[in-house]
C-alpha cells in the first residue's frame, strides 16, 4: 500500500463524514418526518460502516503481527545460517529446541487461517462497487378499512414499490442502557418489540396449561394469601395454583389450532428435530394467527399513539408476566 492508496481511503472517510454533516445542518432547518427518517437511515448506514470496518481493522492488526513474526523467523534462519554454516546439525538442533512437532503445526495452521482470512476480505472488497448512498424518503397510505373491516381511525401503512425493496422482519440488538441484547422488530415508528422464544407445552397430550395465563391475584404472595382464606373459610386444603404470577416466565400453549402435525412445535427441548417435520401449511396456520395478531397490535399501538401525544413503546421482556 503506497501513499496514494492512503490518501484515497482518507478520502473516502471524510466524504462520507462531509455528507453526515450536510445532512445534520440541513436538519437544522427542516423538522420533517422525512428529515428525520433521513438522519435515522444515514446513522444506521454509518453504524453498518463502522463495523465493517472494525472487522477489517481487526484483521489487518492480526495480519501484522503475524508479517512481523515471520519476518522475525526470516531474520532468525538467516542469522542461524550464518552461525552455523559449516555445522548443518547445529541449525537443526536450534530450529527445534523447545518445540514440539504439535506447537509448529499450530503455529502453521493459524498462519494459513490468517491468510485465508485476509483472501476473503480482499476478494469481498474487489467485488464492491462505490456507490453513492441514496436516501429514499418513504411514503404512506393512510387506511380506514383493511380489507373492508372499518378500524375507526386512519391507519398509516409505508408504501413499496416492489416486494423485493422489503427489509426482514427481525434483527437482532446488541443492547444499550435501557433494553437487552436480542432479536428485534419494529410495528410501527416508535413501537419496540424484543422478540421472544418461549417454551411451548403440547395442549393436546393433557390438560395442563400451568404458567400460560396470569394470575388475578398478580404476586405469588397475593395469591397464597386469597387461597389461604378460602382455605380457612371453608374449612378445605389449600389449593395449587397453576396461573403465572408476576417475575414468571409464561409457557406458550402449543395446540392442533396452531400447528396440527406438531402442536408442541416451538418446545425447547425437541426444536431441534421438530423444525424437520412441521410442513409447509402448519406455518401458513401458525403465521395466519401470529401476524393478524401483529397487526392488530399495530393498529393498537397507533391509535394510542394518537390518544397518548405520541409517546414511543419499546417492549422488552414481554414473555414474563
Amino acid at each position: 500500500m503506497n501513499a496514494d492508496t492512503m490518501e484515497q481511503l482518507n478520502q473516502i472517510y471524510l466524504t462520507v463524514l462531509k455528507t453526515g454533516k450536510a445532512k445534520y445542518q440541513k436538519a437544522d432547518l427542516d423538522d420533517s418526518i422525512e428529515m428525520a427518517q433521513t438522519l435515522e437511515n444515514y446513522a444506521t448506514y454509518l453504524s453498518s460502516m463502522n463495523e465493517k470496518i472494525e472487522n477489517i481493522l481487526d484483521l489487518s492488526d492480526k495480519y501484522a503481527c503475524e508479517c512481523l513474526d515471520r519476518a522475525t523467523a526470516i531474520r532468525q534462519f538467516i542469522e542461524a545460517n550464518e552461525k552455523h554454516k559449516d555445522k548443518p546439525f547445529h541449525l537443526l538442533i536450534d530450529n527445534i529446541d523447545g518445540q514440539s512437532w504439535a506447537d509448529i503445526t499450530e503455529r502453521e495452521d493459524e498462519t494459513v487461517e490468517t491468510i485465508k482470512k485476509v483472501d476473503e476480505v480482499i476478494k469481498e472488497c474487489a467485488v464492491v462497487k462505490k456507490k453513492e448512498f441514496n436516501q429514499k424518503t418513504t411514503m404512506f397510505k393512510s387506511l380506514t378499512d383493511v380489507y373492508g373491516v372499518k378500524t375507526g381511525f386512519e391507519f398509516k401503512l409505508p408504501i413499496i414499490a416492489r416486494l423485493q425493496d422489503l427489509p426482514t422482519a427481525f434483527f437482532w440488538y446488541n443492547g444499550d442502557a435501557a433494553n437487552q441484547a436480542g432479536v428485534y422488530t419494529c410495528l410501527s415508528r416508535g413501537f419496540y418489540i424484543r422478540v421472544p422464544l418461549p417454551n411451548v407445552i403440547d395442549t393436546t397430550q393433557g390438560y395442563n396449561r400451568t404458567g400460560s395465563i396470569r394470575c388475578k391475584y398478580n404476586t405469588h404472595d397475593n395469591c397464597v394469601q386469597m387461597r389461604q382464606e378460602l382455605a380457612n373459610r371453608y374449612n378445605s386444603q389449600l389449593r395449587k395454583c397453576t396461573f403465572a404470577h408476576e417475575g414468571d416466565k409464561y409457557v406458550k400453549i402449543g395446540t392442533s389450532f396452531r400447528c396440527p402435525s406438531v402442536p408442541s412445535f416451538g418446545a425447547h427441548g425437541t426444536l431441534k428435530s421438530d423444525i424437520n417435520n412441521v410442513p409447509s401449511t402448519d406455518i401458513q396456520t401458525m403465521l395466519m394467527y401470529s401476524l393478524s395478531d401483529m397487526l392488530l397490535a399495530t393498529m393498537w399501538f397507533q391509535k394510542q399513539k394518537l390518544c397518548d401525544n405520541g409517546e414511543n413503546i419499546t417492549f422488552g421482556n414481554i414473555e414474563m408476566c
